[in-house]
Parts: structure tokens; sequence; C-alpha cells
């Protein structure tokens, strides 16, 4: 989805893109609200799986019936793809992604493994992986009008010390309640990262396709393995 955005609103990348991102979040939260009810009410994670493969059936029926671009990419011509790995930009972009989902994937698997160890209590585990979602879903949102105001240059300058920060006083010898309350910080902060740099990439090189996206996105995956 992120090339398709890209492409319908290029004079507002950035902006549209955190937008889209946000419902990431969105569904996160749903997410584990759902799940959270589900185990309230007895069910296991096979019916709960089950579930899940429904609604995701029905989202790819409404995307088929979607009218949706033939292309990805601006202009007639499309960017070889071995050119785009050879660009410089393109290896930082793609190291900046590698980065940066290594911190929000380590900070939000970490938080909730973390809560349940201190309070043996997988509820509160699920509560603190609700917090990290809405955290970063109104992270996103503020990101949407942030790169408008700053640029993205503005929004790195201000997240990325806010991330570090938040990183270093989690890993500290303070407070459980301090811990929780950073890394949750870590997920405001680090919230634009991702779709900001896929932004980045489509008005650098708006003749690349839907290869771009997801080669960086694969880098995406790499940090987070």
């Amino acid at each position: 989805l992120t090339p398709i955005v890209c492409l319908l609103y290029p004079k507002r990348r950035a902006a549209v893109t955190n937008a889209l991102h946000t419902f990431f979040c969105v569904g996160l939260v749903v997410l584990v609200l759902l799940i959270m009810f589900l185990l309230y009410r007895g069910w296991d994670w096979r019916q709960t799986f089950r579930l899940l493969a429904v609604v995701t059936a029905s989202f790819s029926i409404i995307i088929l019936l979607t009218p949706l671009p033939h292309r990805t990419h601006g202009g007639s011509e499309r960017m070889q793809f071995r050119t785009l790995l050879r660009h410089p930009i393109f290896t930082a972009l793609a190291v900046g992604l590698l980065i940066g989902t290594t911190v929000e994937t380590g900070s939000s698997m970490w938080l909730p493994n973390f809560v349940e160890e201190v309070t043996q209590s997988k509820a509160r585990s699920g509560v603190s992986l609700l917090l990290f979602g809405l955290a970063m879903g109104t992270g996103r949102f503020f990101c949407t009008n942030m790169v408008e105001r700053l640029g993205v240059l503005g929004l790195f300058a201000l997240a990325c010390p806010l991330c570090a920060a938040a990183l270093v006083l989690a890993a500290c010898d303070v407070h459980d309640v301090v811990t929780i309350g950073c890394l949750t910080v870590v997920g405001f902060s680090v919230a634009g990262f991702f779709p900001t740099m896929l932004a980045v990439a489509a008005d650098r090189f708006p003749h690349a396709g839907a290869s771009m996206y997801s080669s960086l996105t694969t880098c995406g995956m790499g940090g987070g393995l």
C-alpha cells in the first residue's frame, strides 16, 4: 500500500505515508484487545487464528474489488533495480531501516516479556503491548504534521535523541515502572522512522517501482530478525 499512496500523493509523501502506517498501530491495538477478550472467553490460539484467517480473507476480497493504479512508479520509464542498488542514498536508507526496525521490533517484543517476567501476569503483559501500540500510533499521527512543518531532517533531529535517551534510561538499573515508561517512549519516538524513510526513498527515486519498497521493507524485516 505504501507505493500506491506515494504515487497518488507525490507532494505529501512523508505525511501521507505516516498517516497510512498509523493504521498499523490501530490494527495492533485492536488485535491485542481482541485476543485478550477471546482468551478471557476461553478461546485457544487455534480458534483465534481461524477467526483472523476469516478477517484476512474478507480484506483480500475488498482489495480485489478496489480500483488501484496499474503501476507504482512515476513517469513512463521505470528505474532499473540494479541501478538503484548501486546508489549510496539507497544504501543509507536500507541501513537506516535496518537499525530503526531493530529498535522498534526489539522494544515491542521485549516490553511484554519484561512485564510478564516482573509481574507474572499475562494480562498486564498484553496491556503493556497495548500501551506501546497506542504510543506508536500517537507518534505516527504527530509525524504526519511534523514532517510538513519541520521537514524530514527536523523530524529525525527531534526523534533520534529522544529515542536514544529513552533506550539508555530503560537499560539502567531503575524502577520497573520507569523501564516500562521508557520503552513506551521509544515506541512514540521511533514511530515515524519506517514510513518516513520509505517516503524519502520515493522522493529520491520516483521512477523506481514496487521492488524498491519491497527491498527496503526486507531490510526492515532483517532488523526485526
